[in-house]
């Protein structure tokens, strides 16, 4: 199972907390494995895709910011940071603030 490069074991009965939990971990180590891969050029791409409010919602996040301090700075509302943090990383290709993280840091502009 190791050489075929298996994430994790369940035992039966399989508790589906931690089916779950393995699938997200699983799904996040590819993740991260994809953004280590690519170069800066294709970095640069994905954030030349972004808005210029994406972006400055983008560094609030990377910063660990929450999105009601981000509204409160950016003076609007925390849906609407929502909606902007939403598509920023769906445009990255990203699923979670710890992937937006390491693309920032690999894209030299954190």
């Amino acid at each position: 199972a190791f050489r075929a490069l298996a994430v994790d074991f369940l035992e039966k009965p399989i508790d589906h907390k931690k089916l779950l939990a393995g699938i997200a971990d699983a799904i996040s180590r590819q993740n991260a494995k994809l953004v280590s891969a690519m170069n800066q050029g294709q970095i640069n791409n994905l954030l030349s895709a972004l808005t210029p409010r994406e972006r400055e919602v983008m560094e609030r996040v990377v910063a660990g910011m929450h999105n009601r301090e981000i509204a409160a700075e950016l003076r609007i509302s925390p849906r609407t940071v929502e909606v902007h943090k939403a598509r920023m990383m769906d445009k990255l290709a990203v699923s979670s603030v710890a992937d937006l993280v390491r693309l920032s840091l690999q894209s030299g502009k954190s």
